[in-house]
């Protein structure tokens, strides 16, 4: 599992070489490498987390990962990284709320609604500076 995980950074790594160095031919399979990296490297970690042999430091470690997958999507402009980190993210908070056993606590709900509002804001706040900031003469 984790060698699937290091092929991903590897597949990442070898992507962005091709796509700064490459020729077209290899631009596009630059993409098709980028388009897998998030994925190849989230998906094992939660197969592991699934398995529940490790710590339950590691599922917090793993749903941080995935939330970083996801903000690299804005600097690298890719679309696949956000859809991983997003639907990984996802799968994270229900592994950690099942081993925590939250599902009983109607308190989850409230944080997980609340959570979300909150990330809802941010998000909507940093596109409208993001867009202040590229209009022309502001």
């Amino acid at each position: 599992m984790a060698g699937m995980s290091l092929n991903g950074v590897l597949f990442y790594a070898s992507a962005s070489v091709a796509d700064s160095r490459g020729t077209e031919q290899m631009k596009t399979a630059a993409w098709l490498l980028f388009t897998l990296s998030p994925f190849a490297i989230l998906e094992p970690l939660a197969y592991l987390n699934e398995t529940a042999e490790y710590l339950r430091a590691f599922d917090w470690s793993y749903l941080g990962l995935a939330l970083v997958i996801a903000l690299l999507s804005h600097r690298r402009q890719r679309k696949s990284f956000y859809y991983a980190g997003l639907v990984n993210s996802g799968v994270a908070f229900w592994m950690i709320a099942d081993r925590y056993k939250w599902f009983d606590k109607s308190a989850w709900a409230i944080v997980l609604v609340v959570a979300g509002l909150v990330v809802l804001v941010a998000g909507f706040g940093l596109d409208a500076r993001e867009r202040r900031r590229q209009r022309p003469g502001a």
